[in-house]
């Protein structure tokens, strides 16, 4: 639902998995079905809560101009989402590079760079042991 209030112009198009229903419903109706249903409310805040962190991280993430730090932030927002230093990142190298805005190049270089540090340590397939330390020092511009 729109909980903006703003007035919704033009088209939009959805990409799902089966048949489903988008309704749109007017803000007070939904403040009023969020007041009745504390539990959707709960859940309502915990997802826009999540959508926010989301978007902060990306900015963040893109106000890094340095692609050594730009990974080290990547895999420190990684361990926090995973809640462990063994990741799984099941994003596709393609994908990866489109999230952090860089070339093959440039992110196998610094990858290597993170790697002969021993911040991160790739454990298999997709799988990549990190030194949340490390990572946070490089973060803060101490070279590795």
């Amino acid at each position: 639902g729109v909980s903006s209030g703003t007035e919704m112009n033009g088209t939009i198009s959805f990409c799902a998995e089966c048949s489903c229903t988008v309704q749109f419903i007017p803000k007070p109706l939904f403040l009023k079905i969020l007041a009745e249903h504390p539990p959707l409310l709960a859940n309502y805040l915990a997802f826009m809560n999540h959508r926010i962190s989301f978007l902060m991280n990306k900015i963040i993430l893109f106000s890094i101009q340095n692609n050594r730090q730009r990974i080290a932030c990547f895999f420190l927002g990684e361990i926090r989402n995973q809640q462990s230093s063994l990741l799984t990142i099941d994003l596709s190298k393609t994908c990866l590079l489109e999230c952090l805005g860089m070339s093959r190049t440039s992110f196998y270089r610094e990858l290597n760079a993170l790697m002969e540090a021993g911040a991160i340590l790739p454990k298999g397939q997709k799988q990549y042991l990190c030194d949340a330390d490390a990572l946070s020092a490089v973060l803060k511009g101490d070279p590795c």
